[in-house]
């Protein structure tokens, strides 16, 4: 905790280094127990979308934390290795603003790395998604899948397989329009 208030960077690094189950942990001890900003467990108290989203808040932002730390520091490399290409030289020297080249060449080129990272990370969710799930107390596909093995249930895991498998295939999919989008060389010719 110490280190996120030195710096964002530090802050980024440690969380992308921190297993979900353990950052799940710190979190419910701090914003639940020592705070009591949000609930221990459950999905909701009441079934109302407000009481929903104040359940899911904590598990959400674990999850999304975990995600964003590792794709940030890749996007940060990724900006680093484009703007030393010679397109943003080239872009500099026609007399573009550096703000202008970021965000017009060197984001285009940098993001894709990033567009195959969220579309792999669809399997990760599912599987770092079963230790959050038991540390706030939920009910989802990873504890599922965990007592479908624990009950040798072979049915529903590979239910459960599949419908993870899908969604895996489905974003990788989408990543892969989304190439021809960001980048037009991916383009096949007409």
């Amino acid at each position: 905790i110490a280190s996120c208030l030195v710096g964002s960077e530090m802050c980024i690094r440690d969380s992308s280094c921190t297993p979900p189950y353990f950052l799940a942990l710190l979190c419910l001890d701090i914003f639940a127990f020592e705070l009591g900003l949000f609930p221990f467990k459950g999905f909701y108290d009441v079934p109302t979308p407000g009481s929903v989203m104040y359940h899911m808040f904590l598990p959400v932002t674990v999850m999304a934390l975990f995600s964003a730390s590792r794709n940030f520091l890749i996007m940060r490399g990724s900006v680093i290795q484009e703007k030393g290409q010679l397109y943003a030289l080239y872009a500099r020297a026609k007399g573009l603003y550096n703000i202008s080249i970021l965000f017009r060449h060197v984001i285009k080129n940098a993001s894709l790395p990033i567009i195959t990272l969220l579309a792999l990370d669809f399997g990760f969710l599912f599987s770092g998604a079963l230790f959050t799930e038991i540390v706030f107390s939920l009910n989802g596909m990873g504890t599922l899948i965990y007592d479908a093995i624990i009950g040798k249930d072979y049915p529903v895991l590979q239910g459960s397989f599949l419908v993870i498998a899908l969604a895996v295939l489905l974003a990788n999919m989408l990543a892969d329009l989304l190439y021809a989008v960001a980048d037009p060389r991916v383009r096949r010719p007409t």
